[in-house]
């Protein structure tokens, strides 16, 4: 059999990592891996990669702009070019987008996470809404397969383009976070001042303001000796956190990381009580589940992916309800007996996703494009 050529879009990789980017990163190495003798990968970028990615099968295409607004027209329009001159045959887009000039010839896997500017398009900023509303419709058309990364996104895909369900596959995502997991055994350290664990996005999304609410008003009335820990890359929109951290009277309590290394997110996941994600709306959310790999309990929404991800290995409530985020959040830091069985179901739960599996999943799609 001859050697395929694969193009990959990327970009995603090109900075600090979001979930798409670990996304992108986690599955690519394992298809790299898996395909030394078959395929010919080609990695296109707008700039430079923030990893490597090394072996003869592969090669690395990338600009040097750093606007992440020209990103998406640099895709539409080099990224068909690149692929005329690098005889592609087959173009994966892991970020919602297809360069929709892509020769007819080349087939394309496309993959979604989110409906997130269908579901809550309040909570994009105006220029990633227009990108969602220009470029999504027409790329969902242009695949010949799709891959949800949950069972929530298939759902949402075939309520908004009915003929496309026919391409959709659900290859759901794992959790890994630098290397070998460590899981914490037990719930109640002695010697340490327990904290609540926030990873993601800062992005009105998450739902910050209503989870800091809670928070503030269990450390007011004396129910709560936990800190707070947010770490993550900004993203947009969200008030400012010092300032409403100050305001909830809550500032030696809440510790604002930022974007941290992966070696110190699993120091902070391995030493938490429990995570709180209690997002609006998500695709999937890659920290309930990396926060389970660990045996953490996590604190999420009743709504989108997140039921399905946790399982029984969290509490979930109803996102707009600060009065049921505060109650959860309660039991989870001063019920002992509770944690101690959310950790059981934890290391449980996690055990249904992984890496391998999704590449496998992937690679037979991508088998499954060559052959049609």
């Amino acid at each position: 059999m001859s050697t395929r050529r694969i193009a990959v879009d990327v970009r995603p990789l090109s900075a600090p990592t979001t979930g798409i980017g670990r996304y992108t990163h986690e599955l690519l190495v394992r298809l790299i891996d898996q395909t030394k003798d078959s395929v010919q990968w080609y990695l296109y970028s707008h700039r430079a990669l923030k990893v490597d990615f090394c072996g003869p099968n592969v090669l690395v295409r990338h600009l040097n702009i750093e606007s992440a607004l020209l990103s998406s027209i640099i895709a539409q329009a080099i990224f068909p070019i690149w692929s005329i001159r690098d005889r592609i045959q087959l173009f994966w887009s892991p970020r919602h987008h297809l360069p929709l000039l892509l020769p007819k010839t080349v087939k394309t896997l496309l993959t979604v996470h989110d409906l997130v500017w269908k579901k809550c398009p309040e909570t994009m900023t105006k220029w990633g809404y227009f990108l969602e509303y220009f470029l999504m419709p027409p790329s969902l058309k242009k695949a010949d397969k799709i891959i949800c990364s949950s069972n929530a996104t298939c759902r949402d895909i075939k309520e908004f383009k009915p003929l496309c369900a026919r391409k959709l596959s659900v290859v759901t995502l794992a959790g890994n976070v630098a290397g070998s997991l460590t899981v914490k055994k037990d719930p109640e350290r002695v010697g340490q001042q327990p904290y609540i664990l926030f990873v993601g996005t800062l992005e009105p999304r998450k739902n910050l303001v209503r989870t800091l609410t809670a928070y503030a008003s269990l450390v007011k009335s004396g129910c709560l000796e936990h800190r707070f820990i947010i770490c993550g890359v900004d993203g947009w929109g969200t008030r400012n956190l010092g300032d409403l951290i100050n305001e909830l009277g809550i500032p030696s309590k809440v510790d604002v990381m930022g974007h941290v290394a992966d070696y110190q997110l699993q120091e902070l996941y391995v030493g938490a009580d429990f995570l709180v994600l209690v997002s609006l709306y998500e695709g999937f959310g890659l920290p309930l589940l990396e926060a389970l790999q660990y045996g953490i309990p996590v604190l999420t929404s009743n709504v989108s992916s997140m039921p399905e991800v946790v399982g029984n290995a969290g509490l979930l409530v109803d996102p707009l309800s600060v009065q049921q985020i505060e109650s959860a959040m309660n039991k989870l830091a001063n019920d002992h007996e509770l944690r101690r069985q959310l950790v059981s179901n934890a290391v449980l739960q996690s055990k249904k996703f992984s890496w391998e599996q999704a590449a496998s999943e992937a690679l037979e799609l991508i088998d499954g494009c060559f052959q049609e």
